[in-house]
């Protein structure tokens, strides 16, 4: 789904997730109101974003979606949907109102790999991974002190990885002195 796909890149992988849906919103259409028929994914979510309401997450959302489009539903390669040349071609703009051109996979990488927001989210994803908490629980500066090292670090992840051994083992030892 590249609904699905697209919250969860911008959840995720961005962190930075939409807002909930408003209540009761429409399922996709298979035509627009003057009865043409959208026969792509892609051509029934644009009848999808006419909708006020829905295009405020969808434009977010459906760009990273539609990015991944190659992907069926097992994550096998495909270059048909619905007989017709899949389209993974779309534009996304960021929360800073910069546009980013997504030609594919590739392009979302990039983006996320050159983004502050997706390196703390991935900080953000490991810490959660390893250390089985939120950083907030080790203290409000943590994730930002983390984002900075890995930036120092020129994003190495094998420090990374040591910096937070280090502050799990050292707030630890922390909380087991200040027990009584």
């Amino acid at each position: 789904s590249v609904v699905i796909r697209g919250k969860y890149v911008l959840t995720s992988i961005l962190g930075t997730p939409p807002p909930a849906p408003p209540p009761n919103v429409p399922a996709l259409k298979e035509n627009d109101e003057s009865g043409r028929n959208a026969t792509t994914l892609r051509a029934r979510l644009a009848l999808h974003r006419e909708a006020a309401t829905c295009s405020t997450c969808h434009s977010v959302m459906d760009p990273l979606g539609l990015a991944l489009e190659n992907f069926d539903a097992v994550g096998r390669w495909r270059t048909k949907d619905n007989n017709k040349p899949v389209d993974a071609v779309s534009e996304f703009t960021t929360h800073e109102g910069q546009l980013v051109r997504l030609t594919g996979p590739r392009d979302i990488v990039n983006y996320v790999a050159s983004n502050p927001s997706g390196h703390r989210a991935f900080i953000r994803q490991l810490f959660n991974h390893f250390v089985k908490q939120q950083p907030l629980a080790y203290g409000p500066q943590t994730l930002e002190d983390l984002q900075k090292s890995f930036a120092a670090s020129s994003f190495n992840v094998q420090k990374l990885l040591v910096d937070l051994a280090l502050v799990a083992v050292m707030n630890g030892r922390e909380m087991k002195s200040a027990t009584p």
